[in-house]
């Protein structure tokens, strides 16, 4: 058996499907995501990583201080970046369609 953020993985399928989670989260093996793997079953971890998701139970997971403020700051990271692609977006699809209007009107 392997070892995990002390959790034992029975099987390689389980250790890969953690791995997969991290890679689907975008994150390496950090605080955020020890505070998650911890928090959640390994039977449960593997459901969600493949897309078979089924919680047995609800938990709520305790954050310190700390961890809460790196997610806070994940998130609003996140926010930012994806509001700097809508207003990129935007801008060069307005832009797209303010040439196309021009090219109509030279062809006119």
């Amino acid at each position: 058996m392997r070892k995990i953020y002390s959790q034992s993985i029975e099987s390689h399928e389980n250790q890969i499907a953690l791995d997969n989670l991290g890679k689907s989260l975008g994150i390496a093996q950090s605080r955020v995501l020890e505070k998650i793997i911890t928090s959640i079953e390994v039977d449960d971890l593997v459901a969600i990583t493949t897309r078979q998701l089924s919680l047995k139970t609800a938990r709520i997971i305790q954050l310190d201080r700390a961890t809460a403020q790196v997610i806070q700051d994940e998130i609003a990271r996140a926010l930012t970046l994806l509001s700097a692609r809508v207003t990129d977006a935007a801008n060069d699809g307005a832009r797209a369609g303010l040439m196309s209007i021009l090219d109509f009107e030279d062809q006119t």
